[in-house]
């Protein structure tokens, strides 16, 4: 008798994650505000910045209270800027290999849980594979769908602007990082990056971004 009652309601919860959130948009958004009279957050005393990205994000960290949100559609998820959780090295690693290799992998957390976000790059379009571990889709608050369909051009660009954005504030806590030759290496990949892709459509038809 529970075994039959239970199986609609677990039907249901099975139909309520879409299988295609259909043509969408990814934005990034970095919201910060000057730390003024306070200390800094603390960073783990066994934690060494390692690489340009890490150096910048302890450099962001003693200046700024931020919060960098990730628009998925309707969804919107919180990430973590800490240099020790590296996800501004896989923010780009995802951005790089998708013009560079027409596919990559991105996988944020939300305290101990994950979604995997699997790129494919078709023409001017990603075709995004939302996977979490128990095929639930449930993520962060969110029930997600299975695939969702962006724009490359949107998509670079959103990552670049991103990056900008936040190497301006990062080196207002170091002006003499302004002319480290990694620095000025790294601004020139993220031109190129915006290059590779600028003869792609940036919206969908009809389409209202974020």
């Amino acid at each position: 008798m529970s075994r039959t009652s239970r199986s609609p309601r677990n039907a249901k919860k099975q139909r309520s994650r879409l299988d295609d959130l259909g043509p969408t948009y990814l934005a990034l958004r970095l919201d910060s505000q000057p730390r003024i009279d306070a200390a800094p957050q603390p960073i783990d005393t066994e934690f060494e910045p390692v690489g340009l990205l890490a150096e910048l994000a302890t450099l962001h960290l003693r200046g700024w209270r931020s919060k960098w949100t990730l628009a998925l559609g309707p969804h919107k998820f919180q990430l973590d800027l800490a240099p020790e959780v590296g996800q501004l090295e896989e923010l780009w690693v995802f951005l790089l290999e998708l013009v560079d290799a027409a596919g990559s992998e991105w996988t944020i957390t939300d305290r101990d849980a994950a979604l995997t976000l699997d790129g494919q790059v078709y023409g001017p379009d990603v075709v995004l594979d939302l996977a979490t571990p128990d095929e639930s889709g449930r993520f962060a608050g969110s029930v997600l769908p299975r695939k969702a369909t962006l724009r490359l051009r949107a998509l670079i660009c959103a990552g670049t602007a991103f990056f900008r954005g936040f190497i301006k504030e990062a080196t207002r806590m170091d002006k003499g990082m302004k002319d480290r030759p990694d620095l000025l290496a790294f601004l020139e990949d993220l031109d190129q990056l915006e290059a590779a892709v600028a003869d792609l459509p940036g919206t969908f038809k009809g389409q209202v971004e974020a």
